[in-house]
């Protein structure tokens, strides 16, 4: 991918797939996307001086040392960067090598809080309460804590739950909206982005009570659910059960939360920082080495 032979070079280079292995920037940029089935090399041709950004969304579960850039922007705050320090909010910078040294020691880099979004394109608003055939939905990956949280209200006898993995985009966003409840288990103690995408669609979010809630808004028995064991979530599951008026206005509620949550709007914070810089200065060495 010659940019620079068709004569057009990128005002900014943003890095947004977990794949990457590898990067190399002399006189182009040299990148690696490794897959099951190989090896995916893109040469950006003359763009080893454009400002680069990483925005990480699996920060909480993936490793993204192996890239330099000029700015990173991850998703997951508190437990995803493994720091021993207090929340920040959205937007705001790192200090002190957060998120690169435990210790909160080392220089400072250029490394903000992003959190994740929806795409409402693709997660609208579902069915009417009143009209939606299942309970609850869980779709994706069912982790042991899940499937933990899935049998213990599977055995109340008393739900009508969609769950299962595989299905993608339409057909994942297809179950949630004829679902009344979204339970959510976080896989790292993080606001992940289902919880977005689920609220967009007028569920009622039941999640775990994570670091990031207070700092990010939700804000229990007003736009959420959020319980701090099994035995807690069975029991907010089985109270929006039988109080659904209530459980739908915090359904509403949260899905006023999630609206202005949009891929678009985190992109235009990182559009916001590139134009912010008028000299990019590339770091001397990775940004996330210890």
């Amino acid at each position: 991918m010659g940019h620079g032979e068709s004569g057009w070079t990128p005002e900014l280079i943003i890095y947004a797939d977990s794949a990457i292995t590898s990067y190399k920037a002399d006189k182009d940029v040299h990148v690696t996307f490794g897959y099951s089935a190989g090896e995916v090399e893109i040469v950006l041709t003359g763009c080893a001086d454009v400002p680069s950004v990483v925005y990480g969304v699996d920060n909480h579960v993936r490793d993204y040392a192996g890239i330099e850039a000029d700015a990173y922007f991850f998703a997951h705050n508190m437990v995803g960067f493994r720091m021993g320090v207090p929340t920040i909010k959205p937007g705001g910078s790192f200090i002190d090598g957060m998120g690169i040294n435990v210790k909160g020691e080392g220089p400072a880099y250029d490394t903000h809080w992003l959190p994740c979004a929806h795409d409402p394109a693709v997660f609208t608003p579902g069915k009417p309460w009143s009209e939606r055939q299942f309970d609850a939905a869980l779709i994706g990956v069912i982790y042991a804590s899940r499937q933990e949280l899935l049998y213990a209200l599977l055995a109340t006898g008393r739900a009508q739950i969609a769950y299962g993995m595989g299905a993608l985009y339409a057909e994942y966003a297809a179950a949630y909206q004829n679902s009344r409840i979204s339970l959510v288990r976080s896989a790292a103690s993080d606001v992940a982005i289902r919880v977005w995408e689920t609220a967009a669609m007028g569920c009622l979010v039941l999640m775990d009570d994570c670091p990031d809630c207070e700092a990010l808004g939700l804000v229990d028995g007003v736009n959420c659910l959020l319980y701090h064991s099994v035995d807690e979530a069975v029991n907010k599951f089985t109270w929006a059960l039988e109080h659904q008026e209530k459980a739908e206005k915090i359904a509403k509620t949260g899905q006023k939360w999630a609206a202005p949550g949009t891929w678009d709007t985190r992109l235009q914070v990182i559009i916001d920082w590139a134009e912010g810089q008028s000299k990019p200065k590339r770091k001397a060495k990775n940004a996330l080495e210890n």
